[in-house]
């Protein structure tokens, strides 16, 4: 699959019960959904959502990288091995 585009949703769901998580207390899960659309009409998703408390990134900080990788790899073919889980996807990404 070669990727045609991109499209991030920015998703907040309200916790309730509240959650305990690393020192602080969420009252909102909030993180971006991610779609690939390859040529052909295939569709991939995948989810980014730090973990405050836990995470060393923001979401903010996220959102800039998913765009900056999504420019990037616009128009690049997905390695085949990418879906097995194998690292290929890793390596493709140059292991970030």
């Amino acid at each position: 699959m070669t990727i045609a585009g991109w499209t991030v949703y920015r998703y907040w769901l309200a916790l309730k019960p509240s959650w305990r998580v690393g020192g602080e207390t969420l009252t909102c899960r909030q993180g971006l959904i991610i779609e690939a659309q390859g040529k052909g009409g295939a569709v991939g998703y995948g989810e980014a959502a730090p973990l405050i408390g836990l995470s060393d990134e923001s979401l903010g900080a996220v959102a800039e990288q998913a765009a900056a990788l999504c420019k990037e790899l616009k128009g690049r073919p997905v390695p085949e091995a990418a879906a097995d889980l194998t690292g290929a996807l890793r390596d493709w990404l140059g292991g970030d």
